[in-house]
């Protein structure tokens, strides 16, 4: 019983956790630029809805007024 649970753990672990696999060719390669791209987005809809409920809440307590 402990041979199956230690073999599961096994299994779970990337082979070489210092040299990991790399990219099939049939892959496109993600460069630095496209993870900064997605960050930036991130950041700009973060922005953009962090605005939208702070006028929602200004125009909400200017009604209760």
């Amino acid at each position: 019983m402990s041979g199956t649970f230690s073999s599961r753990l096994v299994r779970g672990l990337p082979a070489d956790p210092v040299r990991p696999d790399l990219p099939r060719a049939g892959l496109p390669v993600r460069r630095v630029r496209h993870q900064v791209r997605d960050g930036a987005v991130v950041m700009a809809f973060s922005a953009a809805a962090s605005t939208g409920v702070a006028l929602a809440l200004l125009l909400l307590v200017s009604l209760a007024s």
